[in-house]
């Protein structure tokens, strides 16, 4: 068996961090599940790549499908994985993120700004309802 020098002069074996080996600890709880649980690994490795892959799981209700995820996603940070579970067309449209809208130009803008403009207006609107009912104008009648 290899082995290799670190800086602090400890030996790692090469077994100790090898892909295969984090595999067969996930497939020892999910026996016949080897092939998903590389799909998955390699698609949670490849988010850090300059060409994330994409994973869809298409199986009956009942297939294990979510216990083989977990027990992958398990092993990565908390903050690096997003769960989407029963998602429609749009969902990706409605993820969390900085609200945008598209202006005139067909650059997207954030929306910060126009709902402060917004406010404003209502604020002002309300403010010169108040003032109509407060200082009624008298009218004349000639």
């Amino acid at each position: 068996m290899m082995s290799t020098q670190t800086e602090d002069s400890s030996t790692i074996e090469e077994n100790d961090y090898n892909i295969d080996f984090v595999i067969d600890v996930i497939t020892k709880e999910a026996p016949k599940e080897k092939r998903l649980t590389k799909q998955v690994l390699y698609t949670l490795f490849s988010a850090k790549s300059n060409d994330p892959l994409n994973l869809a799981i298409n199986a009956p209700t009942g297939e294990g499908k979510t216990y083989v995820v977990q027990k992958v996603v398990d092993l990565f940070p908390k903050n690096d994985v997003i769960c989407l579970v029963g998602m429609s067309e749009k969902a990706l449209f409605h993820r969390p993120g900085t609200l945008v809208i598209k202006n005139d130009d067909g650059n997207y803008i954030s929306i910060e700004r126009k709902i402060k403009d917004i406010e404003s207006q209502i604020q002002d609107c309300e403010t010169e309802i108040a003032n109509s009912i407060a200082y009624p104008r008298s009218s004349k009648l000639v």
